[in-house]
């Protein structure tokens, strides 16, 4: 159940969903900010609903494989930082978050899944942090 509610909060949030506004207008809001450079109350209540998705997805991590971020050296995975160009993790997500970091809930959404994007992109595919990398968030959208 949790899985599908993430799957509908992640899909919800797409770069290529719209906004439907109370009136039932189409807002594009969502990747607008206020005229101080803020994000706007859409797009915050939208970052809102993604952070309560990402603590989800941090409480399912029960290994703790993607809270924090992947030190290669202590790993012994010298190719870690050729093959993966932006290392990202839930942990640094969410601490961004809170450091109000984030314009828009796309930039969120898009380091979320470049978290599991690089587990499954580095581990093969037999490798168990690969496999609970395509599990953990259950998401409709192509890596």
């Amino acid at each position: 159940r949790e899985q599908a509610r993430v799957q509908r909060e992640l899909g919800l949030l797409g770069a290529n969903n719209p906004v439907v506004t109370p009136q039932g207008a189409v807002s594009d809001e969502v990747t607008a900010t206020a005229g101080d450079g803020a994000p706007s109350r859409n797009a915050k209540a939208l970052l809102g609903k993604l952070a309560s998705v990402l603590d989800t997805l941090m409480e399912a991590d029960t290994q703790q494989w993607f809270c924090a971020p992947v030190n290669a050296a202590a790993l012994g995975l010298r190719d870690y930082h050729d093959i993966i160009d932006r290392p990202m993790d839930l942990g640094t997500v969410k601490k961004r978050y809170a450091n109000n970091e984030y314009q828009t809930p796309q930039g969120m959404r898009d380091d979320i899944l470049l978290t599991f994007g690089n587990a499954i992109h580095y581990n093969s595919r037999g490798n168990q942090v690969y496999k609970r990398a395509v599990e953990l968030p259950d998401r409709p959208m192509d890596l």
